[in-house]
């Protein structure tokens, strides 16, 4: 034979490795209790994929990423975006007076007035403007409000008060059309709810200060009458000097109770105002309508009516006289009374949606009115509380100056100064506000939106990109996960890691020799040759010296499925262990249905193993010597019926009864386990079964169930050999070791 030599589907050569230890085998019939987890997405299982398939996967990646990367700039169109110019102040502009407003924070308030403008309150009146429902891209969604709320888009520019409301569309005309739109109905809203809430204010407050001017000319009246009475009493007093409390403790005490009494006076206007605003819970019509048609029952019957107009457009055309005909009679009474359901319906859909709008603003009134009214009620705690504290102190200087008619006067008077002084805020109050009205706004329209000249991009670098990305990763991802699902063995610590089985060891790849080799190629050729070699050498040394195969007289070679090497590591071995050991060896080729040791060895198909089992020949007949290897051939002849009426009962036992006597080892190529039943038979009758694994071929399932197969059967597998291993990886793991040249 010539040890070179790959012939055949199944001739792939195995590599083994230095002598390993043995694990425990089984014994005979021991069940196997080992569980398979699924193979998860680790770093080897990326690498060991890419490393198969690259070559595959580079040209289809660059395929794939041309076209994905070419439809993207077909497909774009260029978006040009409109953008209108609002500033948000800080602080509230004004006039004269800061008003108390202007202490709030930015941040809320903007937050307020990005969620304001993309509201419904703002947005409902905008999609139902004629000019704005027509165009393609409102009219093609089923909810206009959500779609342009989720598409215009509020910017700050830099971190100034200055603001962009913009929007993008394929058409520079929409989106100038569609934000100033927006902007519009957006100032519209906030300037009719703000002015009409500060006119009630202010009317509110005047109508306060017309009662506090009648409480300070009843004051007036009273201090007159006391003070003429002390007169009558005391006529040479002095009754001037009204310094007494102002320079007492009390009047800083006055100051606060004046402060407190004006604010609140303040807060329950507001509150007042708030209560009375009509426009706070008014839900405008344009928003009702909107929503009208957004409910489904309407776009169900909108649709109906659309399609029996169409037939109806269709029918009168083909029809001479449409009034006699009774087809467009029947298709007109029908839209007749689809539009006077669709009428109904509406009529009775608009109360409650309108209702439901106003039950969410009033809501919305409400809670606003509750915060103030927390606040007016702290304002009133204190207030109460200045009060008390207040008429304590006049209780204790009325019982110190008991008797002091002038005292009298003089605590009145300061109840007069005290009503002036909150007449006089309250007046200054209103002042502010009217003053305040003719300010600027605290939200201004800077500029309208300009018609785009260019658009926002040209080129759709991102997105192109992007898609070129995905096109070249997808081979690879789908290669990956391949992968995974197949579960390929890539190397001996996999095997190991997850069937749990005893290698023996691996095989180097034996190489192919090509008709015509450079000298460079030559030299590779023959050390691959040599680490070929070595490895089969290991094997059979591994095999020969183990303590629990030193009776082994009969090897079956077998693998789970087709093309994983058997045939060539049967060969080989037969081989190795002929020429190391000078006893007589024999191979028996028994794959029957696809046989390759005939090829290998360059001899007859028959008479062999089929015809010697069949009775058509002896023994001697079906044999063929190979003297110079010290090793018989039984090739495995020619068979059409069914493997099993040869291979049953006890054929194969009573061939390895004749044939134990005359040799001392016997190598069997049997056929794949899982795929013909027969390898069964053989691998039972045999000492020890060796199961051949094909390094990026074999898969973890196939093997595992091959192996509990041949368990249950009866038979004695020893363990695994791994073959496929590259020369460089064979030699990165255990090296080289040549004979010296002297």
């Amino acid at each position: 034979m010539a040890e070179t030599t790959n012939h055949g589907k199944d001739s792939r050569a195995l590599t083994t490795t230095s002598p390993l230890p043995f694990r425990k085998v089984p014994q005979r019939g021991a069940p196997r209790t080992s569980t398979e987890p699924q193979q998860a997405f680790t770093l080897w299982t990326v690498l060991n994929a890419l490393r198969q398939w690259w070559k595959v996967a580079v040209p289809i990646g660059l395929l794939l990423a041309t076209i994905a990367g070419t439809i993207v700039y077909v497909l774009f169109e260029p978006k040009y975006e409109a953008a209108a110019w609002i500033q948000i102040h800080y602080r509230a502009p004004y006039l004269a007076f800061e008003p108390e407003s202007s202490r709030d924070g930015l941040d809320r308030f903007v937050r307020t007035e990005m969620a304001l403008i993309r509201s419904p309150l703002v947005l409902g009146p905008v999609v139902t403007q004629s000019a704005i429902s027509q165009l393609p891209e409102i009219r093609e969604q089923e909810d206009p409000i959500e779609w342009l709320s989720q598409r215009i888009a509020i910017r700050p520019v830099e971190k100034s008060e200055l603001f962009k409301i913009s929007f993008s569309s394929d058409v520079p005309e929409i989106a100038q059309q569609v934000v100033n739109a927006v902007a519009d109905a957006y100032f519209e809203l906030r300037n009719q709810d703000m002015a009409g809430r500060v006119h009630r204010v202010v009317q509110l407050l005047d109508e306060e200060r017309a009662s506090r001017f009648r409480e300070v000319e009843r004051l007036q009246e009273d201090v007159r009458e006391l003070t003429k009475q002390a007169m009558k009493d005391r006529p040479y007093a002095d009754m001037t000097d009204s310094g007494f409390l102002v320079r007492h403790p009390l009047s800083g005490l006055q100051d606060r109770l004046v402060t407190e009494e004006v604010e609140l006076q303040v807060l329950e206007a507001r509150i007042k105002a708030l209560k009375e605003s009509k426009s706070a819970t008014t839900v405008p019509s344009e928003v009702v309508e909107q929503s009208i048609q957004e409910d489904r029952a309407v776009q169900s019957l909108t649709e109906q009516i659309l399609v029996i107009r169409a037939e109806l457009y269709e029918t009168e055309r083909r029809v001479a006289n449409t009034g006699q005909d009774r087809r467009c009679t029947k298709l007109k009474d029908d839209i007749k009374q689809l539009e006077w359901s669709l009428e109904q319906y509406r009529n009775e859909l608009r109360p409650k949606i309108k209702g439901a709008a106003e039950a969410t603003r009033a809501r919305k009134r409400e809670d606003d009115i509750a915060q103030l009214q927390v606040t007016a009620e702290s304002r009133r705690i204190i207030l109460d509380q200045l009060q008390k504290r207040y008429q304590g102190e006049i209780e204790k200087l009325k019982e110190s100056n008991s008797g002091d008619g002038d005292l009298d006067v003089e605590f009145k008077k300061q109840e007069l100064v005290r009503a002036e002084d909150v007449h006089q805020r309250i007046s200054g109050r209103i002042i502010a506000l009217r003053t305040e009205q003719r300010a600027p706004d605290r939200v201004m329209l800077l500029k309208k939106a300009d018609l785009p000249k260019k658009p926002v991009r040209v080129f759709p670098a991102k997105e192109i990109a992007l898609a070129v990305l995905v096109g070249l990763c997808l081979p690879f991802l789908l290669a990956v996960a391949w992968e995974r699902s197949v579960n390929r063995i890539s190397d001996m610590e996999y095997l190991e890691r997850h069937l749990n089985l005893n290698v023996i060891g691996e095989i180097a790849r034996l190489p192919t020799r090509s008709i015509v080799l450079e000298p460079s190629q030559v030299k590779r050729f023959k050390g691959d040759l040599r680490l070929f070699e070595e490895s089969i050498d290991t094997l059979r040394t591994s095999l020969v010296l183990s303590d629990e195969l030193k009776n082994m007289k009969v090897l079956a070679v077998t693998s789970a499925v087709n093309n994983e090497g058997k045939t060539s590591v049967a060969a080989q071995l037969a081989v190795s262990i002929a020429r190391a050991t000078g006893e007589l060896t024999l191979l028996v080729d028994g794959d029957i249905r696809s046989p390759d040791i005939h090829k290998i060895f360059e001899i007859p198909l028959e008479p062999g193993l089929a015809q010697f089992l069949g009775h058509e020949c002896t023994l001697d007949e079906a044999l063929v010597p190979d003297k110079n290897r010290k090793m018989h051939l039984l090739p495995a002849g020619r068979f059409k019926g069914s493997p099993h009426k040869l291979f049953g009962n006890g054929a194969v036992k009573l061939l390895l009864d004749q044939v134990s006597s005359r040799y001392h080892f016997i190598i069997i190529d049997t056929p794949p386990v899982l795929a013909a039943s027969e390898a069964l038979v053989v691998t039972k009758a045999a000492d020890a079964a060796l199961i051949c694994v094909m390094r990026d071929v074999s898969r973890v399932d196939q093997v595992r169930k091959a192996y509990n197969r041949l368990l249950a059967t009866g038979s004695h597998p020893v363990g695994t050999v791994l073959s496929g291993i590259t020369a460089r990886r064979y030699v990165d793991r255990y090296g080289t070791y040549s004979f010296s040249d002297g």
